[in-house]
């Protein structure tokens, strides 16, 4: 898996990434086909919708990359591109280059910048996701990708890049219930080594990465995580002064700033910021009990047992399965129960 939930496939014909969570799933490939799986856990009863060619492009962010910010159970469909056609005269270094990166594989690539080392830094690139992907070459993945982010600006002039990279689809999770859908650009390959950099738990070096990445609200979620990460609750409460709750990006920002203003101290102002995270009920549900479940610790904080039991409580009403709420509810026992309101 290239960070959790996300995977990446491959066959002659296409490479495809796919996102998803347990009973909904998406996977986009190189010929600009979607596939959505929609289906209840456990039961094996699933629908399976596939989109292809064009369609509308709904964009949520300022940057002028092809990305969307989507909720990873559903779909926002993008423009689907035509995968590359080579000329009668096309040199033997893309001829090649168009295999390898058909076949898609650690090998194909590789073998590909033994035989070709001038023109090797696209397939080094491409072979990010697939080292990145499995545990026993994740590292060298992650060597990989760092050498890459080091060359970033000479990659983007490189001709096997600029023809390619367009073609390739993925989405990247940034956050529970927050994923950006985008083709492999600089933005989606510092987002990704980022990623990767957060599984090392080398937190400030992930900031460093997204810091130098053009902002928009994708990269400021983001942002902020690691800057919760690194407790530079500061740096959080500037960043998200005066968002408004307008989508789930926005919202996930609200979460963050409470969850900075409660590890200042500052628990009232803390649970009224979890509120608004929480003020447009169509935000999805993981972003919701994300809200539920920071508000519950604010208000366990500020000695409020009864708020924080209802709020674990409410977690476990629409997902029963959420990591740590059991326990919280546990470690409140038989306290006396606070009995204010909200």
């Amino acid at each position: 898996m290239l960070a959790p939930g996300l995977k990446l496939n491959f066959n002659k014909n296409s490479t495809s990434l796919s996102f998803g969570v347990p009973g909904a799933r998406m996977s986009v490939n190189t010929r600009g086909d979607v596939y959505r799986s929609v289906g209840i856990p456990g039961t094996g009863l699933y629908d399976i919708q596939r989109t292809s060619g064009k369609s509308r492009a709904r964009a949520r962010s300022a940057s002028t990359a092809p990305a969307d910010i989507t909720d990873p159970i559903e779909i926002f469909e993008g423009e689907a591109d035509t995968p590359v056609t080579l000329g009668l005269f096309a040199k033997k270094f893309e001829r090649e280059f168009n295999v390898a990166v058909n076949i898609f594989t650690v090998t194909s690539l590789r073998e590909y910048q033994e035989s070709f080392p001038e023109q090797a830094l696209a397939a080094k690139a491409f072979s990010i996701t697939l080292l990145m992907s499995k545990s026993e070459t994740f590292d060298v993945g992650m060597k990989v990708a760092a050498e890459i982010w080091e060359k970033r600006h000479e990659l983007l002039e490189d001709y096997l890049w600029q023809r390619y990279s367009k073609h390739v689809r993925l989405t990247v999770p940034i956050v529970p219930g927050i994923a950006m859908k985008t083709v492999w650009s600089m933005k989606a390959l510092g987002l990704v080594y980022s990623e990767g950099l957060q599984a090392q738990e080398k937190y400030q070096e992930a900031l460093d990465v997204v810091e130098q990445i053009q902002q928009d609200v994708t990269v400021q979620v983001a942002t902020c995580e690691l800057e919760i990460q690194l407790k530079k609750y500061d740096a959080v409460i500037e960043t998200t002064d005066e968002v408004d709750n307008v989508d789930d990006a926005t919202a996930i920002l609200l979460i963050f700033r409470g969850i900075a203003l409660r590890e200042k101290g500052l628990y009232d102002a803390a649970i009224e910021v979890f509120k608004l995270a929480r003020a447009k009920k169509d935000r999805s549900e993981i972003i919701l009990n994300k809200a539920l479940f920071e508000r519950a610790q604010a208000y366990e904080k500020s000695g409020k047992k009864a708020m924080a039991r209802k709020d674990y409580e409410s977690i476990l009403a629409t997902d029963g399965s959420y990591e740590g709420v059991v326990e919280k509810l546990a470690n409140l026992g038989g306290s006396k129960k606070d009995q204010s309101t909200e």
